[in-house]
């Protein structure tokens, strides 16, 4: 696997070497996606020079599921470094530039392990879990995750997890996500019940909601509300306050996302549909912004916020950066297939749109 180096140039005649010598499927950064794109590229290009990095270079991490891997890529989207881990489901950055990484060695319904990763890439001892459903980081090294034993009607868990010991939380009924806004949990279940739970105090929700009758996907909105999306029948979105008071509702119609993401740069809640590629953005007022030119090679996994405004969208063999607008940035290939990804930089700008 190359190595990305901070020299900008070494970076570019390192992707040009990947690219000659084909008969290696490696990473590399690919050039700006479309006209439009290519118009910018040398701005664009520009601020990823002027980039600050934390001290060990890495930007974002991203977790190849089938090709066993955990890149570190610098913010030229070239590889810095691989960690050698059978099925990485789920990553998280952490502040001190590692990473936890959620693996699945026995499939998506057997026992899943959690391993710390260092930030030169060590692989620390695993924690092992009922298979994970979902993920967050909650400030300082504490995560939550949403476990459930194998079976259709299996309990499930969140827990809180910090130095190897966990804490169970209060939560709905099939809770199936998790979302935190930098000070309070959001717990989500399958039926629609929404939880807002302090991590401090574990045992009893701060607040309780049922905007809907199930539960799609939950973000902090980055204002001190939440987003919620909601199913049965058709797809709802709705915009609630801190307490859980609806702001605002909408009915989706035939838009059925799969994908939910909050932008605390704009404001704006992203939502991807798989089975159209649609991609729109919604405002608090209502207002709705429908992304295009995307180029998917596939469609992604998932989406997640980018410093600076936009989203990370790793999608089956790439890793796309897009912009405020939803408009590629820059991308980087030849991965096998990436199901995840985290900025190790939260607070530091990275190919802003124009």
């Amino acid at each position: 696997m190359e190595q990305g180096s901070d020299d900008t140039a070494d970076g570019e005649a390192a992707a040009e070497g990947a690219a000659e010598g084909a008969a290696q499927r490696r990473p590399t950064r690919r050039r700006w996606l479309g006209l439009a794109a290519a118009a910018v590229s040398g701005f664009a290009l520009g601020q990823a020079r002027a980039v600050r990095r934390n001290e060990n270079g890495t930007f974002v991490w991203a977790a190849d599921r089938d090709g066993g891997q955990l890149y570190a890529l610098d913010s030229n989207l070239l590889v810095l470094r691989a960690v050698a881990v059978p099925a990485p489901v789920r990553v998280v950055a952490q502040g001190d530039g590692g990473a936890l990484v959620v693996s699945a060695p026995a499939g998506p319904r057997g026992p899943h392990r959690m391993h710390a990763v260092s930030a030169t890439g060590v692989l620390g001892p695993a924690s092992t879990f009922e298979p994970v459903l979902d993920l967050v980081a909650a400030g300082g090294e504490r995560v939550v995750l949403v476990t459930a034993e194998a079976g259709l009607d299996a309990p499930r868990r969140a827990v809180v997890f910090e130095r190897g010991r966990t804490l169970d939380l209060a939560a709905p009924p099939r809770v199936a996500a998790v979302a935190f806004d930098g000070a309070r949990l959001a717990l989500l279940g399958e039926q629609g019940a929404l939880d807002i739970v302090d991590p401090g105090q574990p045992d009893a929700a701060l607040f309780s909601a049922r905007p809907s009758a199930g539960g799609a996907a939950v973000a902090a909105d980055g204002r001190g509300g939440w987003w919620y999306l909601g199913r049965g029948p058709g797809a709802r979105l709705v915009r609630l306050e801190r307490d859980l008071e609806v702001e605002s509702a909408w009915d989706l119609g035939d838009f059925a996302p799969n994908l939910l993401a909050s932008d605390p740069h704009t404001g704006w809640v992203w939502l991807f549909e798989h089975g159209s590629g649609r991609l729109e953005a919604w405002d608090r007022r209502g207002s709705r912004h429908v992304a295009e030119g995307l180029g998917f090679a596939a469609s992604p996994t998932r989406l997640v916020a980018r410093a600076g405004g936009g989203m990370w969208a790793p999608s089956g063999g790439a890793l796309f950066a897009l912009d405020s607008l939803g408009r590629p940035a820059a991308s980087q290939g030849g991965f096998t297939y990436l199901v995840d990804a985290s900025p190790a930089e939260p607070g530091r700008p990275f190919l802003p749109a124009r």
